[in-house]
């Protein structure tokens, strides 16, 4: 499973175990954006708003950005000079214990497969905005997209590659002809602004302080999938820039279109609103589409709507090869069953997709469980508990990258290999793994407690398992794998940073090839 290196190009060869190398910064970059821009931005937002308020919101996710930030750079110090395809779990294994990188693997192979299932829950709910068929049996839209991503997916890496590209274009070019329209909504109409906060007994910071640490999962949600460089690194044709490259403007595309929708969105649209979206238990509360049907655009609604469904496809079909490539990497080391671990001919994990999508469709059916409108009202909502689920594992893994890291900083330091021998140097260092721990650890204690900590009258005890029984598995894991094959610490000294890595000195400058126009044009945007 371990690459190997090409020191007089830099390069990456294709491998015995069948891995194909073949994806640019370009493809990386909008892999992880692919992954990331769906449900928790175009849906999930309005319940953000409607908890925490318009600024209590907005400073939700700038928490879940600082966090987001430290990590892929850490993940991308890592990842540049040991790049591995299917799962980052192995740095775990390999510089703490082999058993934390079993219990971080298939969490985070868990976490995708409940990705899956959600994002697709989310599509069939925009189409359900023009079919009232699909609004009534949303399962006949999963079986169409899951037949359809599941064909993407087992074609060629490369082809994935460019069909995620294109699709993170539209949603980038989509957001971005929101953000201008939402100025234009603001500058046209002088009703919209700051005055908004205050309207209909709307606050700008709903449930003060409690309501932004409890939207901080569901925040972190809307930014799970920016560690995907991490996963695709190892099919990367030239990891030694295109991950750096990569890792550096993912979370600054991401960044800059969360922080700015997120802005405009509680300047036209107030918390009473969008928690009444919140509450309505239909997937139909997007956000965007509310606030453009709020000023009144005829046919922005419907245009919004059908670049909604695009996004959530796009982060479904993510989901689908992060799942499978995290499955193919577990199993390649021993974390799983030997026959799950190879590829076909073409480097695909042909027999691991078609599980992902098999356990995810029965996954689904636990969305499409009946809600009364009491049990909507109480936060009880399947799509909304899973949501949580998802957003709980994704703080988890954020957090075993951060310990990860710190890990592979010290075993740096004990086996005597500078800092300046590194590829790419992390420019926040260990301090920006503390500060990304802190925020998580904050995130996931209040996510399911701080409606105690609030005074609230009733105490919701299914937020609160949904908030923490997810996180027990890890443990639960570790334990498993520690008795029965009695793992221990690897010491400092003897954690392989050899195997697979590549230095400054093994990586020569790679004369690149004549762009066209069309594809200088596409780098610049991507």
């Amino acid at each position: 499973m371990n690459p190997k290196v090409e020191k007089d190009a830099g390069v990456f060869e294709d491998q015995p175990d069948g891995i194909h190398r073949g994806l640019q910064s370009r493809h990386l970059t909008m892999i992880a954006i692919a992954g990331t821009i769906g449900t928790g931005l175009f849906v999930k937002s309005g319940d953000v708003i409607g908890g925490a308020g318009a600024l209590g919101a907005l400073a939700a996710y700038v928490l879940a950005g600082i966090s987001v930030f430290c990590v892929v750079m850490s993940l991308g110090e890592m990842a540049t000079m040991i790049p591995l395809s299917g799962s980052f779990n192995e740095y775990a294994g390999r510089f703490i214990d082999p058993a934390v990188g079993f219990a971080f693997g298939w969490m985070y192979w868990f976490q995708w497969l409940l990705t899956f299932p959600v994002e697709i829950q989310a599509a069939a709910g925009f189409v359900g905005h023009w079919s009232d068929f699909i609004k009534q049996n949303p399962w006949y839209m999963f079986i169409i997209l899951t037949l359809l991503l599941t064909f993407i997916n087992l074609v060629a890496v490369t082809g994935f590659g460019e069909t995620e590209y294109w699709l993170s274009f539209i949603k980038i070019f989509t957001i971005v002809v929101f953000i201008i329209i939402a100025i234009g909504i603001l500058i046209v109409n002088r009703s919209y602004g700051f005055q908004t906060y205050t309207v209909n007994g709307s606050s700008p910071f709903e449930n003060g302080a409690w309501g932004i640490l409890g939207a901080m999962v569901s925040a972190s949600f809307a930014f799970g999938g920016t560690e995907l460089v991490g996963i695709t690194a190892g099919e990367a044709a030239n990891p030694a820039k295109s991950v750096p490259r990569a890792i550096n403007g993912t979370f600054w595309r991401i960044a800059i279109f969360y922080f700015s929708t997120i802005f405009l969105i509680g300047l036209i649209m107030n918390a009473t609103l969008l928690d009444k979206i919140g509450s309505s238990g239909t997937l139909n509360k997007s956000p965007f589409v509310f606030t453009l049907k709020t000023a009144g655009i005829g046919f922005a609604p419907d245009f919004i709507n059908a670049i909604a469904f695009i996004a959530v496809t796009s982060a479904a079909n993510s989901s689908i090869y992060a799942c499978s490539r995290t499955m193919m990497a577990l199993c390649q080391t021993g974390k799983g069953p030997a026959i799950l671990g190879k590829n076909d001919k073409r480097g695909v994990p042909f027999f691991q997709t078609l599980i992902v999508a098999t356990l995810g469709f029965c996954v689904f059916f636990i969305t499409l469980i009946p809600s009364s409108p009491e049990d909507i009202q109480l936060g009880h909502d399947p799509f909304d508990l899973l949501v949580n689920c998802v957003g709980a594992c994704i703080l988890m893994a954020w957090g075993m990258i951060s310990v990860t890291h710190i890990r592979f900083r010290y075993a740096l330091q004990a086996q005597g290999i500078p800092l300046s021998n590194l590829i790419y140097v992390s420019p926040v260092g260990i301090y920006g793994d503390i500060l990304s721990l802190v925020i998580i650890f904050v995130a996931i204690f209040f996510s399911g407690s701080a409606p105690v900590f609030s005074g609230a009258t009733t105490f919701n005890y299914i937020d609160f398992l949904d908030a923490y029984l997810v996180i027990l598995f890890y443990p639960l894991l570790y334990i498993i794998y520690k008795v029965v094959y009695r793992t221990k610490l690897i010491p400092l000294n003897e954690v392989d940073l050899v195997t697979g890595a590549q230095f400054k000195s093994d990586v020569a400058e790679v004369e690149e090839e004549p762009k066209s126009i069309w594809q200088k044009i596409s780098d610049i945007i991507a």
